[in-house]
């Protein structure tokens, strides 16, 4: 949880300070601008256009069943159903990136948990699972793990070329040699027939809108319609047998791209084109239709266009015209993207532009079979060799060395009023960007060094370059160069800014700050009130103070308005005062007025002006070594760390949700942070080295390259992941669901040796095999939920809450854990809920499972109706048998007997009535004697251990996980008593003690002894409860408010009084009772000391508590921090005064 507590800093004493001092400035030395180096910004876009235009040959018409084709063969196939076995389920490791990419491809592989490096052919289905079809067999990827389907688990052949999802959920999956597989989540159908395609290569398969399956091999087409297969071969007029792909158009006719050009089939006719008709290849591959409805054929020697009238070429003769184009697909921007061997990918805006996607922009292998866009609008690339390869899109671009950006670290970034962006590196000069080139400054152009660390736009447009050695101010012309011998303190400059009043102030290593005011350098250092001389950051705020951010803490002053000397007071602000760290790196003000800043080791800290609140790794910010900040156009806040890119969003307490239902406030989004496998290759980010351009784009310096994010384009990203209950375990062990829907009345010995039968459940949920219903044993009550928030977007980021009805009184904390356990379930009815939210603070729909866990057979129904029975007959049994006993007894007695009897009876009863009295007596003398003796037992031990003693004979020591422990103590109690009289001095501690006994009553807080003028009690024994600290606290302000009132009125009455100290710390400590004479409950443990030591430190009339006491009661009541005191034994320790209402 973040920290929030006031802080005011300390002034330093002006009689403590020097005057700075005031040089005149030289005059500095000035050069012309040499030429830039100029490099071309966008290395992987290419111009293109439209060249070449054909006019299309007629095609060939060719007719089933007419001349000389005849009508296609229809066979019934042989289906044969596999139930699939249990598949390989492997987790997947992170994704591989190439080194120096400049675009967001990272590749998942053998060492990532593929079965094979080439995938063919790529899917996915209704949960967002991703399907690859590879040389390995068929795997499924949901952004965990990779689950392997082979022979072994009924695939017909784990070569697999075309994969299909339907829309009645079926996956099929064409193979090379081995037929045709449906895959419906349970069970494999595999399919063969007379003419025996499990020998062909089934090169793509199509759902044309009718729902009929159409399957492209090297021996013709096939399509199915539910019930049989019909063949079309060069018989009935296609072109050729050996077909690479299948496409329908908006029209509904089927294309199918062959080895002897293309067929159009209207269901009626074949129309053919080939090279004669205008073709520029009549090997043909693949086949896509864009947005303007005209086609797209890849061929063998690259791509093509036709309207239906015409082909055309594109202009450029080296792209898309020497690449055997492998597929074509258009994402949902309309964009159009063609796949090759050889040359990587290339994606085609329809206008003017070509984007190229290979092993230079980090594409792992430039041999490209497929193309796929999921549901979230993430590009899927299945390689040759290299795996399958994910492109996030444009949302990181990255420039290296590669792109022409110098090998040193970036130092500093700013945008200039013309919408640049300039970047200042270590040794490599200064890079200006503008949209369409970069150019680059160095020494050799007129700079004064190559180190540049800082970066300023005055307000007349000059640039300032602080660098190793001075500063350059560039007019766009001329570099005008400012060193220590022109009045510079120093020449290694670490910030610059320009205040309100024109002035421009340089941070320096080690020598303080430096302000200009165009005619002077006036030097501040430590002597004139600096915190420290090395100033890493520094702005100026509304206000008009200025911050400096040093490595001994953070400095605020403020100008004069006319003389722009220092005004008013020199405010210094440390650890001391509340700073989570000295070392501060950044500062930065927000459009609240909020100052931020950010240090080494110790997070970030929001400074409101009176309240500090820090957040650091255990509030969600990934990493507490805080390099940069930056608040964007929305108000978000964006942190650079050692290790990742953290935003903080402005409405970050608003999440967003596809659920109505109410969830815990513990889940609320703060910090969303983008990582190495999120697409953020450069590691971490440099210091002074975030901004936003006029596009809404975040650069951001990282360690080794220049990484720039479009906030934009993230924002497109589908936001919900799907959540799927994927297995329930039962025992800590994965069951066989399918074995046991196959043998329901099969008993089971699990590997823990635990036996398992007599399972009930209404059959099996397709794909992941979750028995629905399920209706359990009473002795099977451990169960474990396995779960996982679909998406291919940042998986790793996937957090979940869950809770099961009937057992759970409130959702669980965020986990990224992805299973549930639960043991020891009392028979009833239970729901299992869970939810999964996404980097972006995105709620999934709710997952909903219900199951029954039945009662023993003598806690059923029907044994409680026959408990009742046998109850009833017994009932009427005893009453019989009791009715006929009197009648009998009755006819035997005569008149004569019946009155002895009853004399005697008489007689009896007033003996026994005599015996009674005498009991009752005894009896109620014992009440009195026990009572007597429970009462002085509990005056010495509280109520549950004194129980536990008469049960037992004996008190367990128990170890107190927390505890609250009171310490008070007379002030100068020795020299005092010595001016009482014995009697007045023992009454006068009786009254006082008398009074704190009532006080611990009345907030239920155990007192444990006194010791002369000591009084020790403590809260949450012998059994913890909730409130105890807060109790505890109330308790001691109470105890001090009744002294001080004592004392005020005694000394009215010139008598002697008393003044306290008291102390409290809340911790673990051990209570009980030790050895068996003269019990007394007592406690132990360093939390004891250290209250006692929290005590000592304390001051008369105040309530001193510990930093420990403090984070649970400090939303109750208002603290004073003390700072870190120093205590005996104990170190220096956290301590507040608690003020009293």
């Amino acid at each position: 949880m973040s920290h929030k507590f006031r802080i005011s800093g300390h002034i330093v004493p002006k009689d403590s300070l020097s005057d700075p001092k005031v040089v005149p400035a030289g005059k500095p030395a000035r050069t012309r601008a040499g030429k830039p180096i100029r490099i071309s910004r966008n290395s992987n876009t290419i111009p293109v256009g439209i060249s070449k235009r054909i006019k299309a040959g007629k095609p060939q018409i060719r007719i089933p069943g007419q001349n000389s084709y005849s009508l296609p063969l229809s066979y019934k196939p042989n289906e044969t159903r596999v139930l699939s076995g249990n598949p390989e389920i492997i987790i997947a490791k992170e994704p591989h990136i190439m080194e120096n990419t400049p675009k967001n491809l990272s590749s998942f592989g053998k060492l990532q948990g593929l079965k094979s490096n080439i995938v063919y052919d790529i899917t996915q289905d209704y949960n967002g699972n991703i399907w690859l079809g590879t040389e390995g067999g068929l795997t499924k990827y949901d952004g965990n793990s990779f689950t392997h389907y082979t022979k072994k688990q009924g695939l017909c052949n784990n070569i697999v070329l075309s994969l299909l999802y339907d829309k009645n959920n079926n996956l099929w999956i064409g193979t090379k040699g081995g037929g045709i597989s449906k895959f419906d989540g349970k069970s494999f159908t595999n399919y063969s027939e007379k003419e025996s395609i499990s020998n062909k290569f089934i090169t793509s398969i199509l759902e044309d809108k009718k729902g009929n399956i159409w399957f492209s091999t090297d021996g013709g087409a096939i399509k199915y319609d539910g019930k049989t297969f019909t063949h079309y071969t060069e018989n009935q007029g296609l072109a050729n047998d050996i077909i690479y792909s299948l496409y329908e158009d908006k029209k509904g006719n089927i294309w199918f791209a062959t080895d002897n050009g293309v067929s159009k089939f209207d269901g009626h006719a074949f129309a053919n084109y080939s090279k004669r008709e205008g073709l520029k290849d009549n090997i043909v591959v693949s086949i896509n239709q864009d947005k303007h409805g005209d086609y797209w054929f890849g061929t063998k020697s690259g791509a093509m266009k036709f309207d239906g009238d015409f082909f055309y070429h594109l202009t450029n003769e080296n792209i898309l015209n020497n690449s055997t184009i492998t597929s074509i697909f258009n994402d949902n921007t309309g964009k159009i993207w063609f796949s090759t061997w050889h040359n990587g990918i290339y994606r085609y805006d329809l206008k003017s532009t070509i984007s190229v996607f290979s092993k230079d922009q980090g594409l792992i292998n430039n041999d490209v079979n497929c193309v796929f866009q999921d549901q979230k609008g993430i590009i899927w690339f299945g390689t040759n060799s290299g795996g399958v390869v994910r492109y996030y899109g444009d949302y990181f671009d990255h420039f290296t060395s590669k792109q022409g950006l110098s090998p040193g670290h970036i130092q500093c970034i700013a945008n200039d009023r013309q919408g640049n962006t300039w970047i200042g590196t270590w040794g490599g000069g200064v890079f200006k960007f503008s949209d369409n080139e970069i150019l680059r400054y160095t020494s050799k152009e007129g700079l004064i060094n190559n180190d540049v660390r800082s970066l300023l736009e005055d307000n007349e447009g000059n640039l300032w370059f602080g660098t190793w050695k001075g500063v350059s101010k560039f007019d766009g012309k001329y570099f005008t160069q400012y060193t220590a011998k022109d009045g510079l303190e120093n020449n290694v400059i670490v910030r610059i800014l320009q205040d309100n009043q024109g002035n421009i102030w340089f941070s320096t290593e080690g020598k303080g700050v430096s302000k200009f005011d165009w005619k002077h350098f006036t030097h501040y250092n430590t002597k004139s009130g600096l915190s420290g001389n090395n100033i890493k950051s520094m702005i100026q705020d509304k206000k008009g103070n200025i911050w400096f951010g040093t490595e001994n803490g953070i400095t605020k002053i403020k100008l004069a308005k006319n003389s722009g000397e220092i005004e008013g007071s020199i405010t210094h602000f440390s650890e001391k005062d509340g700073l989570p760290n000295n070392n501060i790196v950044s500062i930065l003000e927000d459009k609240k007025g909020n100052i931020w800043f950010g240090s080494m080791g110790g997070g970030i800290a929001k400074y409101d002006g009176q309240y500090l609140e820090t957040f650091t790794d255990k509030d969600g910010l990934f990493n507490n070594d805080v390099m940069s900040l930056l608040e964007d156009k929305k108000g978000n806040i964006w942190i650079g760390t050692r290790t990742s890119i953290s935003k903080l969003d402005n409405d970050s307490q608003q999440l967003k949700s596809n659920s109505s239902n109410k969830l815990p406030d513990h889940s609320l989004l703060k910090f969303k942070n983008y990582k190495y496998e999120d697409g953020f290759f450069g590691i971490g980010c440099n210091t002074n080295s975030l901004s936003e351009n006029k596009k809404n784009e975040i650069w951001i310096g990282a360690n080794d390259r220049l990484t720039i994010l479009k906030t934009d384009a993230i924002s497109k990203i589908e936001k919900s992941p799907n959540i799927q209950l994927t297995d329930i375990n039962l025992f800590n062990e994965k069951i066989s669901w399918t074995s046991i829907e196959k043998n329901k009345d099969t008993t089971i010995a699990l590997s823990n040796g635990v036996v398992i039968g007599n399972i009930n459940f209404d059959g099996l949920t397709h794909w992941y095999n979750i028995p629905r219903n399920l209706s359990l044993q009473y002795y099977e009550n451990f169960i474990t939920f396995n779960f996982i928030g679909i998406t291919t977007h940042s998986p790793q980021e996937i957090q979940y809450i869950y809770k099961l009805d009937g057992f759970d009184d409130r959702w669980s904390n965020l986990t990224k854990l992805t299973s549930a356990s639960y043991g020891n379930l009392d028979n009833g009815e239970y729901t299992f809920r869970v939810k999964a939210m996404n980097i972006e603070g995105y709620w999934s729909n709710e997952y909903i499972y219900k199951f029954i866990i039945r009662p023993p057979w003598w806690k059923t129904k029907l044994a409680y109706s026959i408990y009742t029975l046998f109850f009833i007959l017994g009932i009427i049994l005893v009453d019989r048998i009791q009715t006929n006993r009197v009648i009998k007894k009755e006819r035997e007695k005569t008149r004569d007997r019946e009155l002895e009897q009853a004399h005697e009876i008489e007689k009896a009863n007033k003996t026994l009535q005599s015996q009674i009295n005498i009991i009752e007596d005894q009896k109620v003398e014992l009440e009195k004697q026990k009572l007597l003796s429970d009462n002085l037992l509990l005056n010495i031990l509280p109520s549950e251990v004194a129980e536990e003693l008469k049960a037992k004979g004996y008190a367990e020591v128990k170890y107190i996980k927390e505890a609250t422990v009171l310490f008070a103590d007379f002030i100068n109690f020795t020299s005092l008593s010595e001016k009482f009289t014995p009697n007045e001095l023992v009454a006068e501690i009786h009254e006082c003690f008398s009074t704190f006994d009532h006080i611990m009553n009345k907030y239920n807080i155990e007192k444990i002894k006194t010791v002369g003028d000591s009084y020790i009690a403590a809260g949450g024994l012998p059994l913890p409860f909730e409130d105890s600290a807060l109790n505890t606290v109330k308790a001691g302000l109470e105890m001090q408010d009744y002294i001080i009132k004592r004392t005020e009125s005694r000394e009215k009455h010139g008598l002697l009084s008393f003044n306290m100290r008291l102390g409290i710390h809340t911790g673990p400590l051990v209570a009980g009772i030790v050895g068996v004479k003269k019990f007394q409950y007592d406690i132990w443990g360093d939390t004891v000391n250290t209250a006692n030591r929290i005590e000592t430190c304390g001051e008369s009339g105040k309530v001193n508590i510990s930093g420990c006491t403090y984070e649970i009661i400090k939303d109750h009541f208002i603290c004073n921090y003390r700072g870190k005191i120093t205590a005996k034994g104990k170190g220096e320790i956290d301590m507040y005064f608690v003020q009293s209402d």
